[in-house]
């Protein structure tokens, strides 16, 4: 898979999050926010596709899967949480917004079952043996989607290195 080294960076680096662009304490959280449109300023615009064709990135995000490269625990208290999504939040590491279109976003195609996925998730709230345990407080994107969009900010960081 292409994230397989996702852990070892997570351990080496000593980050408590994959969202961040710099390592934070452990016990710090990673925080993104979302907003339903793209009128907000600075926001990196995001297209949730229903088809896999022109994706830039196909996510499998399931909660039975035997080699997921990313564990994530769903939490209902953000306390709990290494990871937190919310709608339109003041702090966050990174902004994202929901485009309508594929025009000038980053596309994903999110869903349980992917040929050839890009990254593989396991999300659900009994994995005892996550690596991260998030939180979601959103109208505007589904627990699946939020699990990708923190994989998507891991990996624009890590390009931009």
């Amino acid at each position: 898979m292409a994230v397989n080294h996702l852990k070892a960076h997570a351990v080496v680096l000593g980050c408590a999050a994959i969202a961040l662009l710099f390592c934070l304490p452990v016990e710090a959280q990673s925080r993104i926010s979302v907003a339903g449109d793209c009128k907000a300023a600075g926001a990196q615009a995001v297209h949730f596709d229903q088809t896999i064709y022109q994706a830039d990135y196909k996510i499998m995000v399931s909660e039975f899967e035997a080699e997921p490269d990313i564990r994530i625990r769903l939490v209902k208290q953000p306390q709990l949480a290494d990871l937190v999504l919310a709608d339109d939040l003041s702090r966050s590491e990174v902004d994202y917004c929901l485009s309508s279109t594929r025009y000038q976003s980053t596309t994903l195609f999110v869903a349980k079952f992917v040929t050839q996925p890009d990254v593989v998730i396991m999300l659900g709230p009994n994995d005892r043996h996550a690596d991260f345990n998030l939180y979601v407080d959103s109208e505007v994107v589904s627990d699946d989607q939020a699990a990708a969009l923190f994989w998507l900010a891991w990996e624009q960081a890590r390009r931009s290195r």
